[in-house]
């Protein structure tokens, strides 16, 4: 996969904010398709079903089934990771905390955009 270009001006930026915006947003955006047909194999798997529900009560139930199934969050997680440079993935190392919270927070808040993928 070639990373997708996000062009951000990161000139002034701390780097946790620099490694988001330079590594993991395109990483993930390149990801997204990948993300979206893991996560709806995962709910096939699980039988459950989003098509009666509201938006509202399907992000309810992505969030809890993002959140309470952890083969799943490290499976996503670990996709992203697997597309560092050695230099992200010292990086990574070296924060692995923070940006865990984050690649999490984000994979979480790109499925939640696109609930119409979720029918």
């Amino acid at each position: 996969m070639e990373r997708p270009i996000i062009q951000i001006n990161t000139l002034y930026s701390l780097p946790n904010e620099k490694f988001l915006h330079e590594t993991l947003r395109p990483i993930l955006k390149g990801l997204n398709n990948h993300f979206i047909i893991i996560l709806q194999s995962t709910l096939h798997d699980k039988n459950i079903a989003l098509f009666n529900l509201s938006d509202l009560d399907k992000k309810r139930k992505l969030i809890k089934v993002l959140n309470s199934d952890l083969l799943l969050k490290n499976s996503l997680a670990n996709m992203v990771i697997g597309f560092f440079t050695d230099s992200e993935l010292n990086f990574y190392l070296e924060n692995k905390k923070e940006v865990n919270k984050r690649i999490n927070a984000l994979i979480q808040q790109r499925i939640l955009s696109q609930i119409e993928e979720f029918e």
